[in-house]
């Protein structure tokens, strides 16, 4: 680890003091910051963490505790990073205006000990008294997470206090726990997601006074106190009671400590006992505005509904889909076709000029700072981008893959081709070319079934020069293409009649 000098000059007194910067080169760096938790610390280059798991007679990395300094990523990877602990998280808890940011964490395995521990990949336990204003912000993280009993437990965070905003973060990955990205969640969390599994089924603590079931599971965070804006979940949530797709309870202390969502969004399929939604499981008194959900939901109890299983908070244009949830009732927002949940007039006050983008007819809303959705408007299995007859469904009848039916006017630049390199005579590729002209200007049998011989012609000539004027894969191309014409032209033959 290595530490370099920052002079910051007073430009009034023209004095200088010196601020330490310490360089993070390797994970034993890392684990050095614990000994100076006030200090600006920079990692500079990748960090392979994978002799971890053989570190503290198998306990692996120690988490930092009572960090206040700041921790610039530079968006390098910390890899295959191992926690076994009671309190598991590369950062135990956080204090006073400790800022982490641009750090990426790939194949982290993180292992919660205890029924009564917490843990996620970056950090444990949000934040401590005192704190002011911790900043967490551009975190991605890769991993699996075993929390087993415990509902403090999340994909990148266990527990986040009121001190802290987590931004623009993201965890892939398997969750043992409450959480898909944070286990509680009394903070602000913004411009974040989840994609993975959540597994919620050994969570065996009751949530507290205010629910009367075992559990509490969610897609992106398990218990909410706090406030989430701009945010989803995808993959699969499963657990016990009190289950979403996006947050297992929303809970409501007082008026200043309540959970609220406002834009965000679940496509997660969810599973469950009793308090099922496709949202949210178990809305105690949060707020819930300008969101929806789409995924599957499945319980064997009680409660079982579209968006919200059971609420006594206010659910504000809010949404579900009622085809690809299975549910067509819900204890609060408004059920709607997958057609109407692919157009924007569905959505009524919500904004799409700052915090919401749609494809009108194609796709459901997406969030403003996302990557437009890769749209394949025609299901022929390529993308619209790529795809020449975006609005053609080609699936089928596309030997060349680009998007567009096999037709004549491909199929003439290929015969074009195919002279030139000897494959096939001149004359059959004037004849099959009139042919196949005639069967398109007039769908009678005589001239169908004479372009279909045309065709067979063609094929019988390709596979006799297969090997020797053409290779096989061109050779598989142009049977592929008159296979196709063929096909087209047999179809439009009365109903019994062939060639």
């Amino acid at each position: 680890m290595r530490q370099i000098l920052i002079f910051l000059v007073c430009t009034v007194l023209f004095s200088g003091s010196a601020m330490a910067l310490t360089l993070v080169e390797n994970c034993v760096d890392l684990q050095n910051i614990q000994n100076n938790p006030t200090e600006t610390y920079e990692i500079v280059n990748d960090i392979d963490c994978s002799d971890t798991i053989n570190w503290n007679s198998g306990s692996g990395f120690s988490p930092i505790g009572g960090f206040t300094g700041t921790l610039e990523g530079n968006n390098y990877v910390i890899s295959d990073l191992y926690i076994n602990r009671t309190s598991a998280g590369m950062f135990g808890y956080l204090c006073g205006s400790a800022i982490i940011r641009n750090v990426r964490f790939i194949n982290a395995t993180i292992i919660v000990d205890s029924v009564y521990g917490d843990g996620g990949v970056l950090l444990s336990e949000g934040g401590c008294v005192p704190a002011s204003n911790i900043i967490i912000d551009n975190i991605y993280a890769e991993g699996n997470v075993y929390g087993g009993a415990n509902e403090y437990v999340g994909g990148l965070i266990g527990r986040v206090n009121r001190e802290v905003t987590l931004s623009n973060s993201r965890f892939v990955g398997y969750v043992e726990g409450a959480g898909g990205l944070i286990g509680q969640n009394d903070g602000n969390v913004i411009n974040s997601s989840f994609n993975g599994i959540v597994n919620g089924t050994l969570i065996t603590i009751n949530a507290g006074p205010n629910y009367d079931k075992i559990g509490l599971t969610g897609g992106f965070i398990g218990w909410n106190f706090g406030t989430i804006r701009n945010s989803f979940s995808e993959g699969t949530v499963t657990g016990l009671n009190n289950v979403g797709g996006f947050v297992g309870g929303d809970e409501y202390v007082n008026e200043t400590w309540r959970g609220e969502i406002f834009d965000s969004y679940s496509t997660a399929d969810v599973t469950g006992l009793d308090y099922v939604g496709g949202f949210i499981g178990y809305n105690v008194g949060g707020d819930i505005v300008n969101s929806y959900s789409t995924g599957s939901v499945f319980g064997s109890g009680n409660y079982v509904e579209g968006l919200v299983g059971w609420n006594n908070g206010a659910i504000i244009n809010s949404y579900w889909d009622t085809e690809t949830s299975g549910q067509n009732t819900s204890a609060g927002g408004v059920g709607k076709t997958t057609v109407e949940m692919m157009q924007q007039t569905t959505f009524a006050g919500w904004d799409f000029a700052d915090s919401w983008r749609i494809e009108e007819g194609l796709s459901y809303p997406y969030l403003k700072w996302q990557t437009p959705p890769v749209l394949d408007s025609d299901g022929d299995g390529i993308n619209d981008d790529e795809d020449n007859c975006p609005l053609e469904n080609a699936l089928g009848f596309d030997a060349d893959l680009d998007g567009c039916i096999d037709t004549l006017s491909g199929l003439a630049e290929m015969l074009e081709a195919l002279v030139n390199e000897g494959v096939i005579e001149e004359e059959l590729q004037n004849s099959l070319l009139s042919k196949v002209e005639n069967a398109e200007k007039s769908a009678d049998k005589e001239n169908i079934c004479a372009a279909v011989n045309k065709l067979e012609a063609l094929i019988n000539q390709t596979n006799a020069q297969r090997g020797n004027k053409i290779s096989d894969e061109a050779a598989d191309l142009i049977i592929a293409y008159a296979n196709n014409l063929i096909a087209n032209l047999l179809n439009q033959l009365p109903s019994g009649e062939s060639c």
